[in-house]
């Protein structure tokens, strides 16, 4: 009786690794979470700007590489998304999609002194490693499935496993919805303002009146389009709002150029923002030629 006891034991744990996670990943992050970004890493690392920032940073990205991929076991030139979920300054958790072969992934960092590797339910594969920048203090990495990997202080980490096995609340339902609608995107970035930070509402009341913000940068053939979508806390103030943004338009564009305060790219989208509104919501769009924008971004980079 002993021995099938065990076996079943085996075989309800088995069961529980090997389950689909409760939720969709990001639904998980800690409920805390007050900004969510979402990167396209392949239409990113596609541009000559971040391939040239990427070189003076690291040297050659492909030795940069290999080198990640033999330290390490996992293969960062496989890395399609990376999320970012922030709760607040230097405190974050990470969620990249791609690609992980876990018995190369757990040969090779065994070989790492600061690896240790640890027990967590329900995932394949958990280490702790030693906060470069934050002395004493660790991260704790988990491979969820052979397509992503989680990554974070401890207790966030903890927290994003307990969402996504169904032992945790992760995000509110409301914030959960507007995060899950950023699975399948398009855009090469996607950020979501899931709710306004108090230090700006103090500062700003008038933000009060918005839920949430979010934007998207997508290219379109030779343009680099932007798109922000806020939430409206009142109806009502649809159309006050709209007339509010073209009016900050049309006087801007009145202004003498030595009156224009703003950076270069912001001041052009300003220039060029077209307000659409909707049901629940109010849509800014605005679209500018991409040698323009990487023009413009390798100035403020102060880069040839």
């Amino acid at each position: 009786m002993k021995r099938i006891a065990l076996l079943l034991v085996l075989a309800v744990l088995s069961l529980r690794a090997d389950a689909p996670p409760a939720k969709p990943f990001p639904a998980c992050f800690p409920a805390a979470t007050f900004l969510l970004v979402r990167f396209d890493a392949v239409q990113l690392l596609d541009q000559g700007l971040v391939q040239e920032a990427l070189t003076a940073k690291v040297g050659d990205i492909n030795t940069f590489i290999g080198n990640i991929r033999t330290a390490t076991g996992v293969d960062l030139g496989s890395i399609t998304e990376v999320w970012i979920a922030v709760l607040k300054k230097d405190h974050a958790v990470i969620v990249l999609k791609g690609a992980f072969d876990l018995p190369v992934i757990q040969g090779a960092v065994m070989n790492i002194d600061a690896v240790q590797k640890v027990q967590r339910p329900g995932v394949p594969l958990a280490l702790l490693l030693p906060d470069n920048k934050k002395p004493g203090a660790s991260n704790l990495a988990a491979i969820l499935d052979n397509e992503k990997m989680v990554f974070g202080p401890p207790e966030l980490v903890d927290d994003f496993l307990a969402a996504y096995l169904g032992e945790g609340e992760g995000l509110p339902p409301a914030f959960a919805g507007r995060a899950n609608g950023m699975l399948g995107g398009k855009a090469m970035l996607d950020a979501l303002l899931l709710r306004m930070p108090p230090e700006e509402l103090r500062k700003n009341p008038w933000m009060t009146l918005f839920t949430h913000a979010q934007g998207a940068v997508s290219l379109a053939g030779q343009d680099v389009q932007f798109e922000v979508a806020l939430g409206l806390r009142k109806p009502e103030m649809r159309e006050p709002a709209m007339k509010a943004i073209e009016g900050m338009r049309d006087i801007y564009l009145l202004l003498d150029e030595n009156m224009r305060r703003l950076d270069p790219l912001p001041s052009m989208l300003l220039e060029g923002v077209a307000v659409k509104p909707d049901a629940e919501l109010l849509v800014l769009r605005a679209a500018l030629p991409r040698e323009v924008v990487e023009r413009l971004l390798r100035q403020k980079m102060g880069m040839p």
